[in-house]
């Protein structure tokens, strides 16, 4: 994981990291582009353990390598499939990567097999980005699509793992995408250190019946506040 935060003139970023175990298979980088702009990936590596954490490895290296292309993101997911498929026998990874442009108002989005991130506009208003791609590992010749977006000050961004809305309570059902809209719905008033604070602590209640946020599986979440 990065060792700080990257710090972006018009954003701001926050994020959390739980693994299931003492080593996962999630990921989340930056790529920050002449000090201004800011490509963000999140990632989930099928499967737990070691074996996860030495293929996000390699994803967090192949997506580096490709810094040439962070303003692309259907680019830049395109090549880093194409340095995993062969890289390992089994197992896949889903991703979604995101490029801001602060000084334009600018955003683009491509995902691929992954949890699509959520826009809460400054008005109120929450959308799912970034369209739909196939996973990252398992097809050579998969191609991959990216929306762009104006941006606000005021908006935010929040980009997940699925083990935050596959987290289940004491009578086996999951948090859900419809709980978590409601949570950033409610909650789009809160700085963004408390909204990542209180976002697990609402996961803490859910789960409460099986014990200390027992997570089953690795939960990432990163939030990006657009400012003024």
């Amino acid at each position: 994981m990065p060792r700080r935060l990257p710090e972006v003139p018009r954003l701001k970023v926050a994020a959390r990291f739980k693994p299931s175990s003492a080593v996962a298979g999630d990921l989340y980088d930056f790529l920050v582009v002449e000090g201004k702009r800011l490509g963000l990936v999140v990632a989930d590596v099928s499967g737990h353990g070691v074996p996860a954490a030495l293929i996000a490895s390699m994803v967090k290296v192949a997506v580096s390598s490709r810094s040439d292309c962070a303003d692309d993101p259907a680019r830049l997911l395109t090549e880093v499939n194409r340095t995993l498929c062969g890289s390992f026998e089994s197992g896949f990874v889903t991703a979604t990567y995101l490029y801001f442009d602060p000084a334009a108002g600018t955003l683009a989005a491509a995902n691929a097999g992954h949890p699509s991130p959520l826009l809460l506009r400054a008005s109120g208003v929450l959308q799912e980005i970034g369209g739909r791609g196939p996973i990252l590992g398992r097809f050579a010749k998969a191609s991959f699509q990216a929306e762009s977006l104006a941006l606000a000050p005021g908006d935010r961004l929040l980009l997940y793992t699925d083990g935050l809305t596959e987290a289940r309570d004491a009578a086996d059902e999951m948090f859900g995408e419809e709980r978590l809209g409601a949570f950033v719905r409610g909650h789009g008033q809160l700085e963004i250190e408390p909204f990542c604070d209180a976002l697990l602590d609402e996961l803490r209640r859910f789960t409460s019946g099986r014990g200390e946020l027992a997570l089953e599986d690795d939960l990432t979440i990163v939030v990006v506040d657009v400012q003024g």
